[in-house]
């Protein structure tokens, strides 16, 4: 399982995926009622938001989903206070 932490990954790991199945972001488009030129944007790093529900049906016509699972990092108030950030 790929962690995927924001929509840049998220559209590299669609494209892998797309073209590891052979399917032309045009027929991706058409299974999914989202635009050629979105599909693009996400998977070229151009979207700051996708939004959930295309997410949804992109992933789902690739026969893919999002699983949710425990990151297990949890701070520290003096790791936090310290300067550490979540990655």
């Amino acid at each position: 399982m790929k962690k995927i932490t924001n929509t840049e990954e998220l559209g590299l790991e669609i494209q892998s995926i797309r073209k590891e199945q052979k399917i032309s972001r045009k027929a991706l488009a058409h299974l999914t009622g989202i635009s050629e030129r979105t599909i693009a944007r996400l998977e070229n790093g151009e979207l700051n938001d996708i939004g959930i529900n295309k997410a949804f049906f992109i992933l789902d016509a690739l026969g893919k989903a999002i699983e949710l699972t425990s990151n297990n990092t949890i701070l520290t108030l003096d790791e936090l206070n310290a300067g550490k950030t979540y990655q």
